[in-house]
């Protein structure tokens, strides 16, 4: 999989699995969040040595390393042909992993496995296993996953109560924030200002009122100049200043934080125009090879953008 930054749209690093193997599908799903990135591999051996069992790899990026992997995730009931990995969701400290050929309820009736970052113990641990009561025969339940702070949805396209391979898909109330913890919301994530002097409005709200949240902004970047209070509580408003020409257009970032609450540190960014700029780039690896499949994966967050290559040759055949 490939790490783009939207900075320039040059490939920042090319993240391969560790153990990474001859046929394992690595890139074949992939999601983003923050410096949290989350790569399936449905084709990996599993936990046991099952065929086709699948697992799931995280990348972090600190402030000192460059998108490093941190874990490798796999089904503690894995089992063969299960697909660990065809469908992965990150959000702060949760994954869901969808593992559409698990036989939890028939054959291929799908799962999805929920996993919550174990901060007394720095690692990612199996929560929860998620599964349609009524699922049925080759439902493959866990195809697509998808989850915000409030809602998960799990997508089972071979569900055929609607004519065959009509497919459906389930609501759950989210995985997130079952401690009732403040949730850290900045909008607008990007803003673009002219070439001219002006000025840029941030807004920052706690999305679960019920517990309080003290938040506080800097900027990483000197010509982006706060103009009012850049602290506060729960909620508020922070502007910055813009106030010079430019002949080329450049990219600052802000970075809001809020101790104890979900979604923290959130990043803005202020992209200052100069004169016309093309609205497409067409971004490709210099490696990229017959039937490397890059671009069957893609996610973007912030400034970064991630682009999935499970057919890429970098540990044999189809090894991703």
């Amino acid at each position: 999989a490939y790490i783009y930054n939207k900075n320039n749209w040059t490939p920042e690093k090319k993240i391969t699995a560790s153990d990474g193997d001859e046929g394992d599908r690595f890139g074949f799903s992939i999601s983003l969040d923050g410096q949290n990135v989350v790569v399936g591999a449905y084709n990996d051996e599993g936990i046991n040595g099952n065929q086709e069992a699948g697992s799931a790899y995280v990348f972090f990026k600190s402030f000192s390393s460059n998108w490093e992997q941190t874990a490798k995730l796999q089904a503690q009931d894995a089992m063969d042909f299960q697909w660990f990995g065809n469908s992965v969701s990150v959000l702060d400290d949760y994954i869901i992993v969808g593992a559409q050929q698990d036989n939890e309820v028939d054959h291929w009736s799908g799962s999805a496995y929920i996993f919550r970052f174990d901060t007394s113990s720095s690692s990612w641990v199996q929560q929860n296993k998620l599964f349609a009561e009524d699922g049925e025969r080759y439902d493959r339940f866990g195809d697509a996953v998808y989850f915000n702070a409030t809602t998960t949805i799990i997508s089972a396209t071979g569900n055929s109560n609607y004519g065959v391979n009509s497919g459906s898909a389930y609501i759950f109330k989210s995985v997130v924030n079952t401690s009732n913890l403040p949730i850290l919301s900045v909008t607008p994530p990007f803003f673009e200002v002219s070439s001219s002097p002006t000025t840029a409005s941030i807004n920052i709200h706690n999305n679960y009122p019920a517990s309080t949240m003290n938040w506080s902004a800097y900027s990483l970047d000197p010509w982006l100049q706060f103009i009012g209070d850049s602290t506060g509580t729960n909620s508020g408003t922070i502007t910055v200043n813009v106030d010079e020409n430019l002949y080329c257009p450049r990219i600052g970032r802000i970075i809001v934080r809020a101790p104890g609450a979900l979604r923290s540190p959130r990043e803005v960014f202020i992209y200052q125009e100069a004169g016309p700029n093309a609205n497409e780039v067409n971004i490709t690896p210099v490696d990229l090879d017959d039937h490397d499949f890059f671009g069957r994966s893609v996610d973007i967050d912030g400034e970064y953008a991630i682009v999935g290559a499970y057919g890429d040759d970098e540990y044999g055949s189809n090894a991703g």
